[in-house]
């Protein structure tokens, strides 16, 4: 198993779309899926995890690790393949997710929040500091990288762009109880099969930091 990534395979990246066609019932997840996973998207969603989290180590001087979820959470087939860039110490369950997910469609990267304590202190770091807050997503929009709402479990993980509605950002993302900012490839796309992949998502982590500065609760 290599610890460099060198770019997703095709069975990588076509496994959701056969999961789907199979309406991700139970016994989708044969002998076939199982050996994508562990010979395929496990070995190479780690490295290019751990590629950035070791990078964003270096260039914050914060203390980045990365983990991967399970692809059968609960006895079930998952919908997305992913895993995420987490402070050292935390989880991808209690903190701040700096993630990649496979969807069926879809290869989609950013940062995501859901988890309710962390949200009320992110919200709180975002109050009162709307000119900055807006100076860091535009940062990330010139990466292409931007909010986007809420999608369906079974979506091809297309992403949906919002526009505040509220009166500051802080009002928007407690409104919607998470923050998911983020820009996609489609699963298509040859950028996703090569090595270099793994700049274009530090990229993408590395245009969110000026937010992520903003809602973290640790001091760099």
């Amino acid at each position: 198993m290599s610890d460099v990534f060198t770019g997703f395979s095709d069975d990588a990246l076509g496994l959701q779309k056969y999961l789907r066609e199979e309406q991700w019932a139970k016994q989708s997840w044969d002998d076939v899926s199982a050996e994508i996973w562990k010979e395929d998207i496990k070995p190479q969603l780690s490295s290019l995890l751990s590629e950035c989290a070791t990078a964003l180590s270096a260039s914050t001087g914060r203390s980045f690790t990365s983990e991967l979820a399970r692809p059968n959470p609960h006895g079930n087939v998952a919908k997305w393949f992913w895993g995420a860039v987490v402070p050292e110490g935390r989880t991808r369950h209690n903190d701040v997710q700096l993630f990649v997910a496979l969807r069926w469609g879809f290869v989609r990267v950013g940062l995501y929040l859901k988890n309710e304590d962390r949200m009320k202190s992110a919200v709180t770091g975002l109050s009162d500091r709307e000119e900055e807050v807006e100076t860091a997503l535009m940062k990330a929009k010139e990466a292409g990288v931007m909010p986007c709402g809420r999608i369906p479990d079974v979506s091809s993980g297309r992403p949906q762009p919002i526009e505040r509605s509220e009166e500051t950002w802080a009002k928007e993302f407690e409104k919607r109880r998470e923050m998911d900012i983020l820009k996609a490839w489609g699963v298509d796309d040859d950028d996703l099969r090569v090595s270099e992949f793994s700049s274009l998502v530090l990229e993408a982590f590395t245009s969110l930091m000026p937010f992520y500065d903003l809602i973290s609760d640790e001091v760099p």
